[in-house]
């Protein structure tokens, strides 16, 4: 799944042991369009900046 990101939530998951951080984001599709505004769990290790 592609997301593009509009909003990382400040806090990380106390659950999951601050390896977790919940997105907010944008479904991009495979044409390259918009798809649903999805909410995402993934993994801070798993992120990393735009280069």
């Amino acid at each position: 799944m592609r997301l593009r990101v509009v909003r990382v939530r400040p806090d990380l998951s106390e659950w999951y042991d601050g390896e977790w951080v919940w997105l907010d984001g944008v479904e991009i599709g495979p044409d390259g369009e918009d798809g649903p505004f999805r909410p995402m769990l993934a993994r801070v290790a798993a992120l990393r900046p735009d280069s």
